[in-house]
């Protein structure tokens, strides 16, 4: 799940309305249940579940935040648009 960097930086995250729905009803996940957050600068970290509560869900932030290595290739895309 994307968390921008500056809140994963401590122990515990707070996550709003949106992710608290995405994760309860969509995901059906539980306090206890673990994922992954990655905060889109290339590194990521372990996170349990600790509650849900009206609105937003606390996650616990477990180990140190771990780089993932970029794509072994190069991408490029190229849109033709119809005439």
């Amino acid at each position: 799940m994307y968390v921008p960097a500056e809140q994963t930086r401590g122990e515990r995250v707070l996550l709003g309305r949106d992710e608290h729905r995405y994760l309860a009803r969509v995901l059906r996940l539980e306090p206890g249940d673990a994922l992954v957050l990655f905060d889109g600068e290339g590194y990521e970290r372990d996170a349990r579940i600790t509650r849900f509560g009206r609105g937003e869900v606390e996650l616990a932030v477990v180990g140190a935040p771990r780089q993932v290595p970029g794509p072994p290739v190069a991408v490029t895309l190229l849109q033709a648009l119809p005439r």
